[in-house]
């Protein structure tokens, strides 16, 4: 049998009466016991990456870990691919299966990008269904 939990965890721990304001709250949830859907198929995805200038600083660094943690969920016969634009687009790795190889080298080219140029996402998005087309 499946368990599901659901804690809220205030930002604070007291508030005035009568007083009006904002806070946050942290929401966990965990779902316990055995999954109720079977194996999935293996997925093929291209992740179109934003490394335009106003990319440049925490927002690249915040790209790199989004791509290293997909790739760390990503399961073996997966294949993942990255397409960054800025002014143009172009292959940063091509359709990648994810074995432990190529999680470290999908990872390590997208530490690698750096934020310049305009925003053309167009071409990135043309750029993406091209490799998925191969």
């Amino acid at each position: 049998m499946s368990t599901l939990s659901i804690a809220i965890v205030p930002e604070r721990t007291a508030i005035a009466p009568n007083r009006r304001g904002r806070f946050g709250v942290a929401v966990r949830v965990r779902a316990d016991g055995q999954p109720l859907e079977g194996e999935r198929a293996p997925l093929a995805c291209v992740l179109v990456l934003d490394v335009s200038g106003s990319m440049g600083g925490p927002p690249i660094d915040l790209l790199a870990q989004s791509v290293e943690k997909l790739c760390e969920l990503a399961q073996a016969a997966d294949e993942l691919a990255l397409v960054a634009f800025s002014d143009g687009a172009s292959v940063v790795a091509p359709l990648t299966k994810m074995d432990p190889a190529g999680k470290r080298l999908l990872s390590t080219r997208a530490r690698r990008l750096v934020a310049s140029g305009g925003t053309n996402i167009e071409d990135g998005l043309r750029k993406g269904a091209e490799v998925l087309r191969a």
